[in-house]
C-alpha cells in the first residue's frame, strides 16, 4: 500500500506543473519572457504576437481535462494495482492453505510411520519375548534330557558292572564244572533219569495249569452270564417281589387317579387313596414299570416324561388291579428326547454337550446342571440356538427301574447344530473298587435308550458299559465316551 501512495503522489506532482507553469507565465511581466527557463516548452509560448491572455482559458481548461485525464488514469491504475494486490492476497493465502495442507498431511504421514514404528517395534519385542521363552523352554528340556542321559548312564554303568559280575560267576561256575566234570560223568546217568522225572513232572503241572486255566475262564463266563442275568431281572425282580407281597393284600375302593398333561411331553400322575397310605403301587409305562410308595398322607405325585410317546400307561394296585391313565393332550410336536433306562442298584448319569460345549461349561446338560424348561422354552421360541433340559433325574437308588431323560425343544429358526451324548458310569468313578470293576457282579452294567423324534417317531438300542481294572484311574475320555451314544441333531 506504501508503494501505490507514493505513486498517486508522484501523478498529482506531474498534474499540477503545467498548471503552475501556467500561472507563473501569465503573472510574469512579458519584458522577463525573453528570459524563460530552460525547462520551458517554447513550442507551447504564443506565436506571431498572439496575446497570452487569449489563450490562456483554453489552455486552462486543455490542462484541467488533461488532469482529469490523468486523474482517471491515475484513479484506474490505482484500481487495479489494488486488485492486483487482492489476487496476490488470494493466492498468498491459497499458497499458504495449500503448504498448511500439505504440512498438515506430511504431520499425519509421520504419526502413522511412528505408530507402525511402534507397533513394528512392540511386535519385534513380542517376537524376542517369544524367542526368549523358546529358548527358555528349550533350555530346560536340554537340561532334562541331560538330567534322563545322565539317569541313563548310571543305570547303564550299573547294569554293565552287574553283568561283568554275572560273568566272573558264570566263569567261576564254568571252573567249578569243569573240577566236577569226571565226577559229574559218574553221576550222569543218575541225574539223566532225574531229568526225566522232572521233565515228566513239568509236563504234568503244564497240563494241569492248561486245564485250570480252561476252568477259571468257564468259571469268569459263567460269572458274566450270571451277572447279565442279574442285571436282566433285577427291575422285575423288585416289581414281581411287591407283586407278590401285595397279592394278598386288601383291595382299595377310595382311589382317585389323574393324569394331567405337561409341558414338553411330560404328564403328572396323581394318586390320592386313604386306603394305600404307606403302600408302593406300580406305574406301567409301555414294557417299564415304575415302583412309586404313597405318602402317608395317601397321596402320591410322580411327573413321569413320556420318553415312549404314546405307549400304554396305567397304575397297577395291589390287588391286581389296572387303572388306565389318560394321556390326550400330550404334545409330541417339535421335541426330542434321549432316554437311558436301567435296573442294576447303580447311578448311571446321562450328559449332553449342547453345541459341542467343553465340560462345565454352560450348555453341559446333566443332573448336576440339569438346565430348565423355562430356559429351554424361551430358546425354542426366540432367534437364538435352541437348548434343552433333563426332564427326568434318577440316582438309581431304590427298587425298579431306574431312567434319566434328555428332553430338547427344536427351535424351526436356528442353523443346524449337535448335541453329543454320553453315559458316565458315576457309582464307579475315576478309581473303581469291587463290585464294579474287574469279575465284579456290577464290572458290566447294560442299559436301553430310547430316541423320541418330533412328532413321536421312536428309536430303540442296548448299550453296554464294559468293565475296567480295579483300583486303576479310568483316563476321562474313557470313562466320558462320546462314542457310547450317537449325536443329536438340531435342525433348523
Amino acid at each position: 500500500m506504501t508503494a501505490r501512495v507514493r505513486g498517486v503522489a508522484a501523478a498529482w506532482a506531474i498534474l499540477s506543473l503545467p498548471l503552475s507553469f501556467t500561472l507563473l507565465a501569465c503573472s510574469t511581466p512579458a519584458y522577463a519572457q525573453g528570459n524563460l527557463p530552460s525547462f520551458v516548452d517554447e513550442r507551447r509560448l504564443p506565436q506571431n504576437n498572439e496575446s497570452p491572455q487569449k489563450e490562456s482559458p483554453d489552455k486552462l481548461q486543455r490542462l484541467q481535462q488533461e488532469q482529469e485525464r490523468l486523474k482517471a488514469e491515475t484513479e484506474a491504475r490505482r484500481k487495479a494495482e489494488e486488485e492486483a494486490e487482492r489476487q496476490r492476497a488470494s493466492q498468498e493465502e491459497k499458497a499458504n492453505q495449500a503448504a498448511a495442507e500439505q504440512q498438515r498431511k506430511a504431520d499425519e504421514e509421520a504419526t502413522r510411520q511412528r505408530a507402525a514404528e511402534e507397533e513394528e517395534r512392540a511386535r519385534q519385542a513380542a517376537e524376542a519375548e517369544r524367542q526368549r521363552q523358546a529358548e527358555e523352554e528349550a533350555t530346560r528340556q536340554r537340561a532334562a534330557e541331560e538330567e534322563a542321559r545322565a539317569r541313563q548312564a548310571a543305570e547303564a554303568e550299573r547294569q554293565r558292572q552287574a553283568e561283568e559280575e554275572a560273568a566272573r560267576q558264570r566263569a567261576a561256575e564254568e571252573e567249578e564244572r569243569a573240577r566236577q566234570a569226571a565226577e559229574a560223568e559218574r553221576q550222569r546217568q543218575a541225574e539223566e533219569e532225574a531229568a526225566r522225572q522232572r521233565a515228566a513232572e513239568e509236563e504234568e503241572r503244564a497240563r494241569q495249569a492248561a486245564e485250570a486255566e480252561r476252568q477259571r475262564q468257564a468259571e469268569e463266563e459263567a460269572a458274566r452270564q450270571r451277572a447279565a442275568a442279574q442285571q436282566r431281572e433285577a427291575g422285575n425282580a423288585a416289581a414281581g417281589q411287591l407283586a407278590g407281597r401285595m397279592a394278598g393284600g386288601t383291595a382299595c375302593r377310595d382311589v382317585e387317579l389323574k393324569g394331567t398333561p405337561q409341558p414338553a411331553a411330560r404328564i403328572e400322575i396323581k394318586v390320592v387313596s386313604k386306603c394305600l397310605a404307606g403302600r408302593s403301587v406300580i406305574i406301567a409305562y409301555g414294557n417299564y414299570e415304575f415302583v412309586r410308595k404313597v405318602g402317608a398322607d395317601g397321596t402320591m405325585t410322580m411327573l413321569l416324561d413320556m420318553f415312549e410317546a404314546n405307549a400304554p400307561l396305567a397304575l397297577k394296585l395291589d390287588d391286581g388291579t389296572t387303572m388306565n391313565i389318560d394321556t390326550t393332550g400330550v404334545d409330541y410336536s417339535g421335541i426330542s428326547k434321549v432316554a437311558v433306562l436301567w435296573t442294576a442298584p447303580v447311578n448311571l448319569d446321562l450328559h449332553a454337550h449342547e453345541y459341542l460345549a467343553p465340560r462345565g461349561t454352560p450348555g453341559h446338560v446333566w443332573s448336576k446342571a440339569p438346565g430348565s424348561l423355562e430356559n429351554a422354552l424361551q430358546a425354542a421360541g426366540s432367534g437364538k440356538r435352541a437348548r434343552g433340559f433333563i426332564s427326568m433325574d434318577d440316582n438309581g437308588k431304590g427298587p425298579g427301574l431306574h431312567a434319566e431323560v434328555y428332553t430338547f425343544l427344536h427351535n424351526p429358526a436356528q442353523r443346524n447344530g449337535a448335541i453329543t451324548l454320553l453315559i458316565d458310569y458315576e457309582t464307579r468313578g475315576d478309581v473303581p473298587e469291587p463290585p464294579y470293576c474287574g469279575d465284579g457282579e456290577l464290572a458290566q452294567i447294560e442299559a436301553h435308550v430310547m430316541r423320541l423324534r418330533p412328532g413321536g417317531g421312536l428309536e430303540k438300542e442296548t448299550v453296554r458299559l464294559g468293565p475296567a481294572p480295579c483300583g486303576q484311574k479310568i483316563p476321562e475320555a474313557q470313562r466320558f465316551n462320546s462314542d457310547t451314544l450317537s449325536d443329536l441333531v438340531a435342525k433348523g
